[in-house]
């Protein structure tokens, strides 16, 4: 079994006095394994920065903080965890019993969804970049939470299709938390 995908990114970035930062992305990302109109998933971020320590407020009043950026981001990504063939109905092979001896016969192996389709995790995060005391003590405070919707997912299907389970997008997950670094 063999998969392709392919992937474009575009990014823009603008810098305002190495004080003020904002970034644009666009990813569209393709892939085999995915149905005839799923194949390709379109995902955007922004983020932007202020490195408020630059400011002529905050020099002036806090000799104890050498470095200070805020930092805001939003964005979006894909997740593609099919396997080839999962979109499409397989056959396969299987012995049964015809006119007293065994003879190979073909039977369907697995129920495909052709409307299986990206994942999306969206994330948000709000951070805090620092360095103080002359750069004796320096770390990051991340606040993030994120979201992934369509999961791909193996579900149970009913009994009297013959068939145990078939891929579709039907899990959601949400995430959140505070990372610090010191």
């Amino acid at each position: 079994t063999r998969t392709q995908s392919i992937a474009y990114l575009g990014r823009l970035n603008y810098n305002f006095d190495s004080k003020y930062y904002v970034t644009f992305n666009y990813r569209r990302d393709g892939f085999s394994a995915f149905g005839e109109n799923n194949k390709w998933g379109n995902f955007y971020g922004v983020s932007g920065a202020w490195v408020f320590s630059k400011e002529k407020f905050v020099k002036d009043n806090v000799s104890w903080l050498d470095y200070a950026k805020l930092r805001i981001s939003w964005g979006q990504n894909g997740s593609r965890s099919v396997p080839a063939y999962a979109t499409q109905a397989t056959i396969g092979t299987w012995y049964t019993w015809l006119n007293n001896q065994s003879t190979l016969t073909y039977r369907p192996t697995s129920l495909g969804n052709r409307d299986l389709r990206w994942a999306t995790i969206t994330k948000y995060n709000l951070g805090l970049d620092f360095s103080v005391l002359n750069g004796r003590l320096d770390g990051s405070v991340d606040i993030y939470s994120g979201r992934t919707t369509d999961m791909l997912m193996s579900r149970s299907v009913p009994y009297p299709s013959g068939f145990a389970s078939a891929y579709a997008n039907v899990g959601k997950v949400a995430n959140k938390g505070i990372e610090v670094t010191l």
